[in-house]
């Protein structure tokens, strides 16, 4: 009977076990079945992801990427279309263990599980963007890595209200020779962090319902002491000249008069670890502005 009853107790403990780990793959966003170790044919739909996945020395399990990612390597897997728009032929083609994608409304996650696990993962807070490294970290097999990695985000991200500092204007950039309405980066997004941790304020702190977007008379308004322009690729040196030579044409603007106007490029707009080098490029900017020649 004490018999019985030893082994009835193990037989639930071992049940209980697997349980649990059902019940933590299920938190993760990951579909019961998939093992989490090295060596896992991965695809990732989001630049950010791919780029996590190469920092933490695991781009060799991507087998596929989206569209829109860099290129992990010098031999880079297929594309495979995007979050919105995938090409179900190729991920099936592919066979993989996990598709990862960020959240994005109207994202086919029904018909992209239907061809493998998938992670859909939140992307557009500091803590949504550490959180979703240490889950990527848990699925490639580097969670020291991805712990490291996350804690250095959050470390460099986490300024909520920077005291002092010039108030910019960090905007997207426009068509040369075509600034009209100007899209802001928002306060509260990863971005706007980035602004802070440069030791600067947004010349636009309130945080609106729909697309960040202001007019010229806004600015005007606003009056910046300094305006950023996010190059969406890497512009030449003349694409650069133009995007400010725009914006040097609104005179009244407290930036222009003191020549307060600097372009980043565009191969730091990303969500993901190049964020810090965002902050590097913005904090040498403000500081160059504040200390002078």
């Amino acid at each position: 009977m004490r018999r019985f009853v030893y082994l009835l107790v193990f037989a639930l403990i071992v049940a209980g076990f697997f349980w649990m780990r059902g019940a933590w793959d299920a938190g993760l966003g990951l579909q019961t079945g998939f093992s989490r170790h090295s060596g896992a044919r991965l695809v990732s739909l989001s630049p950010a992801i791919t780029e996590v996945i190469t920092v933490l020395g695991e781009g060799q399990q991507l087998v596929g990427i989206s569209d829109f990612c860099a290129a992990p390597s010098d031999s880079p897997p297929p594309r495979v279309g995007t979050s919105l728009s995938p090409n179900y032929e190729d991920l099936a083609r592919l066979a993989p263990d996990m598709i990862l994608t960020q959240q994005v409304r109207n994202a086919p996650i029904d018909a992209i599980g239907r061809i493998a696990p998938f992670q859909e993962l939140p992307w557009l807070s500091v803590t949504e963007l550490s959180n979703s490294i240490r889950r990527i970290g848990m699925t490639c097999g580097q969670p020291a890595a991805a712990e490291e990695l996350a804690t250095r985000i959050e470390t460099t991200l986490d300024v909520r209200f920077p005291r002092g500092g010039p108030e910019v204007l960090f905007v997207l950039a426009h068509t040369p020779g075509q600034l009209s309405d100007v899209i802001y980066v928002r306060d509260d997004s990863i971005h706007g962090h980035a602004l802070r941790a440069a030791g600067a304020r947004n010349a636009q702190p309130a945080t609106p319902t729909g697309v960040p977007q202001m007019s010229i008379e806004a600015v005007l308004s606003a009056n910046p002491a300094g305006i950023v322009i996010l190059s969406l690729h890497s512009a030449s040196s003349a694409e650069a000249e133009a995007l400010m030579a725009d914006w040097r044409e609104l005179t009244p603007l407290a930036a222009v008069q003191q020549d307060r106007i600097a372009v980043i490029d565009g191969r730091a707009f990303s969500t993901g670890p190049a964020i810090l080098e965002v902050v590097d490029d913005l904090r040498a900017t403000v500081e160059s502005w504040t200390t002078g020649p």
